[in-house]
């Protein structure tokens, strides 16, 4: 019996070490998600540089109960009001859809919002309304920062 409960804790010790292994950095996803956020941008011609995020990682707890970190990023803003609000979050929900996240819709503060996670767990954050518009996003909680230049442990 020692034997059987040895080898299943032994096999699911590599079978959790090989999905840490897989699993992206923090900053490969803050890279991914930078991007996914022009290409929103874009998809409704909306033309403004994206602003700096936080470009240091901050710790985060998982849901197993290890610490890991992630990156804001601040990404799009424009104090332009939309000529179709309605229609801009329909195609950002339809993108990010097609990209297989899944979101939500609501009402911030007289603004509408569109929400979306992606596979990961990142967020992705849409609002807009008569203020202008944001888009931003918060990566997944990664075991590894994987910045280039800094440590690849969390912190």
């Amino acid at each position: 019996m020692f034997v059987v409960a040895g080898f299943l804790v032994n096999h699911a010790t590599q079978t959790r070490q090989a999905e840490d292994a897989a699993e992206p950095t923090a900053w490969d996803a803050r890279e991914e998600l930078e991007a996914v956020i022009v290409q929103t941008a874009e998809a409704i011609d909306l033309h403004v540089a994206p602003e700096v995020g936080i470009d240091s990682a901050q710790a985060c707890e998982r849901r197993d109960g290890r610490i890991g970190v992630f990156y804001s990023l601040a990404a799009i803003k424009s104090d332009d009001e939309l000529p179709d609000t309605d229609a801009a979050l329909q195609t950002i929900s339809s993108l990010w859809t097609g990209l297989g996240y899944t979101g939500s819709d609501g009402v911030a503060a007289g603004a509408l919002a569109l929400s979306a996670r992606t596979p990961t767990g990142a967020v992705l954050t849409t609002i807009a309304g008569p203020g202008g518009i944001s888009i931003t996003g918060e990566t997944h909680c990664a075991l590894v920062d994987g910045r280039p230049g800094s440590s690849t442990q969390s912190p």
